[in-house]
């Protein structure tokens, strides 16, 4: 019912769901719930808060030659992670995204080149929400 809603909300009568090969619906699900914002530098971001597993990331960066895999560490005992956000220009090379404990990170897999991002966080202590990573090289 929602999927028909949003289908007639885009100007679309009769909307059709494809079932996709698993190699591609992470990418799908989280360009379809990324929500666009401008942050200080009016730099045009997409932000998405849906996160693959781990295995899942490295399952797809298997497919490349060459995966291009960006990273951000997170202390995860001192800040819970609820988003990344990226630029906007960026977001059709974004293929996966992971939270790592391990390591104490964010990785994003992307198709092409490495990409900027940063990861929205809150603060246990403060229940403060803080931005980490960089856009700058952007």
């Amino acid at each position: 019912m929602m999927i028909q809603e949003a289908f007639k909300y885009h100007g679309v009568d009769k909307g059709e769901i494809l079932n996709i090969g698993p190699k591609y619906q992470s990418l799908l699900r989280q360009l379809g719930n990324i929500k666009e914002l401008d942050i200080k530098r009016k730099i045009k971001t997409s932000t998405t808060a849906d996160f693959d597993t781990l295995e899942r990331l490295n399952e797809m960066a298997k497919g490349f030659s060459d995966p291009q895999i960006s990273t951000v560490y997170v202390d995860l005992k001192k800040y819970h992670v609820k988003s990344i956000t990226v630029p906007t220009q960026l977001r059709d090379s974004l293929l996966a995204n992971a939270i790592d404990q391990k390591n104490s990170c964010v990785h994003v897999l992307s198709k092409n080149k490495q990409i900027p991002f940063v990861v929205d966080a809150i603060d246990n202590k403060t229940n403060m929400q803080v931005q980490l990573g960089t856009l700058n090289n952007f």
